[in-house]
């Protein structure tokens, strides 16, 4: 159906550019708001993105830390 879908909408745009026209703009946010759905469609398949890896911030703030104590300076 969204093959289908696509192939008119390209069908009725050449047509219409044909004609020197554009796609009406109910149309044109029709079609937007199908790509939209699609992509939360598309987005349910994608796996999932990897876990941001904040190991080297972890360490900077483990070593910060322990020069801050190491010269007396509190963190809260």
């Amino acid at each position: 159906a969204v093959t289908a879908l696509a192939d008119r909408a390209e069908e009725v745009v050449a047509l219409r550019a044909a004609k020197g026209k554009t796609i009406g703009d109910d149309a044109a946010g029709s079609l937007t708001d199908i790509g939209v759905e699609l992509e939360r469609v598309k987005a349910l398949i994608e796996p999932p993105a990897p876990p941001e890896d904040t190991s080297s911030d972890d360490a900077a703030r483990i070593l910060l830390a322990r020069i801050a104590h190491d010269q007396g300076v509190t963190i809260s």
